[in-house]
């Protein structure tokens, strides 16, 4: 199980994320998602993660009640987003993000963002380890453990 006990630090894309402060504009949050290609914003205060937005957030507290495109961040972000640490396993974040219907996940050290995971991210990595599972690689299939469960 060598490849989903790999720290988040180990496969972290090496972009930084996306990041404004809380007092920027909802525009701002979209330009930046749309030219980084990821579906959320992390929002920070002083150097400290203190939100994420994402696009649902957008819908829903900024496009269906009519607000500005000039709304404030801080006004319409999801406040003290769960995070997670470099640290942490492949395992523990599939687990999270499936558990909690999480798309997206900042990464913070000491409460300052240092990445920030997707879906997609995720997906990415389980299919290099489902290729080798695929391709016959025994040492693929022998890091697989039946743990039984239900």
């Amino acid at each position: 199980m060598w490849k989903i006990r790999k720290r988040i630090s180990e496969f972290l894309p090496n972009s930084p994320p996306p990041i404004l402060e809380v007092t920027e504009p909802v525009i701002k949050a979209i330009e930046l998602m749309r030219d980084k290609n990821r579906s959320a914003v992390l929002v920070v205060s002083e150097g400290r993660l203190v939100g994420i937005f994402t696009g649902r957030d957008f819908l829903e507290r900024v496009a269906g009640p009519g607000l500005s495109s000039q709304t404030l961040l801080g006004e319409v972000m999801t406040r003290d987003p769960d995070t997670l640490s470099p640290a942490d396993s492949i395992a523990y974040v599939i687990e999270r993000m499936a558990g909690r219907g999480y798309r997206n996940v900042p990464i913070v050290v000491e409460g300052r963002p240092v990445g920030q995971l997707s879906v997609r991210d995720v997906i990415s990595h389980l299919s290099t380890i489902f290729a080798g599972l695929e391709s016959g690689d025994d040492r693929s299939s022998r890091d697989w453990i039946d743990l039984g469960g239900g």
